[in-house]
């Protein structure tokens, strides 16, 4: 910590970095850096570049720390850790469904945001209407090219009450 913060305090560090840096102002720069090669970035110098250079080998041991001495007991134990879990808590808890499928109900509901509804499914003439050619509303190319083959009211999505918190992967 003293590394890294010496006599100041951790809010006194994050105001000087973040009004001391020039990569706000530069994107030429980050974009220099990023494509740049490591001596070239190591040259470079700017005060978050700088403290993240301190940060770098530290955290990269307490990671390391982290995936040797937890992660790994906790992946060669999995199944133990379920099993102490179920015992514990019952049924009343969803099981680990890494790499097994995991079956969730709900129903398909539209939801109220400030104060208004929001349709529970949306379709392709909403996904045209709405696109801006910016994030986070730029369709592909690919769309443009085929909005006029496209039929409108396909619907594209929906939302529902399923509980997909907790670890859902390739959750909605």
């Amino acid at each position: 910590m003293r590394a890294l913060l010496g006599t100041r305090s951790p809010e006194e560090i994050a105001d000087s970095l973040v009004t001391g840096t020039k990569l706000d102002q530069a994107p030429l720069a980050r974009f220099s850096c990023s494509r740049a090669a490591q001596s070239a970035i190591a040259a470079y110098h700017d005060p978050l570049l700088d403290f993240a250079r301190i940060l770098d080998a530290p955290a990269r041991a307490v990671r390391t720390d982290y995936e040797n001495t937890v992660k790994a007991v906790i992946t060669k134990n999995a199944a133990l850790i379920a099993k102490a879990r179920f015992a514990l808590e019952g049924k009343g808890t969803y099981p680990d469904a890494t790499f097994t499928l995991r079956l969730s109900y709900g129903a398909v509901a539209g939801y109220e945001e400030n104060g208004r509804t929001v349709a529970p499914t949306t379709n392709f003439a909403g996904a045209y209407a709405h696109a801006t050619g910016r994030d986070p509303f730029k369709l592909p190319d690919s769309w443009l090219k085929a909005e006029k083959a496209v039929d409108p009211n396909v619907q594209l999505n929906f939302v529902s009450t399923n509980d997909i918190i907790g670890g859902n992967s390739g959750s909605p």
